[in-house]
């Protein structure tokens, strides 16, 4: 295999339960969990929200905001913003959580019981 290419962790049924029951990696889905679920509610109700107000409120949608832009056209151009600025919040967590559960499937193939999930920032105080 070429080097410059990632590597895979590839994990018999076997040490796929032993992560699973590892309590490391339980704390690590619940972390990912406490951002995914509220991001992914939110952004859902945004986005649904603004196809409610084009249908039940039309005339709010094409009342001008700022010069010719229109208060829809504003927040369909929210949606665009909410996406990169959820993208720049999860970045960081997701190589957290990428490396912490590198660490986890390492300590498992190692024959140990727990893998190590760095704390967060505001547990690091």
């Amino acid at each position: 295999m070429d080097s410059a290419q990632p590597h895979h962790h590839h994990l018999t049924a076997d040490e796929w339960d032993a992560v699973a029951a590892a309590p490391d990696f339980q704390a690590l889905a619940r972390a990912k969990r406490s951002f995914v679920t509220p991001a992914i509610v939110f952004f859902l109700a945004f986005y649904f929200a603004f196809f409610a107000a084009l249908a039940w409120w039309p005339e709010a949608m094409v009342r001008p905001v700022w010069g010719n832009l229109t208060l829809g056209v504003a927040l369909a151009l929210a949606q665009f913003a909410t996406t990169w600025i959820l993208l720049a919040l999860y970045l960081p967590l997701a190589r957290r959580f990428d490396g912490a559960a590198a660490d986890i499937v390492k300590n498992v193939r190692e024959g140990g019981e727990r893998g190590a999930v760095p704390p967060r920032s505001s547990e690091r105080a």
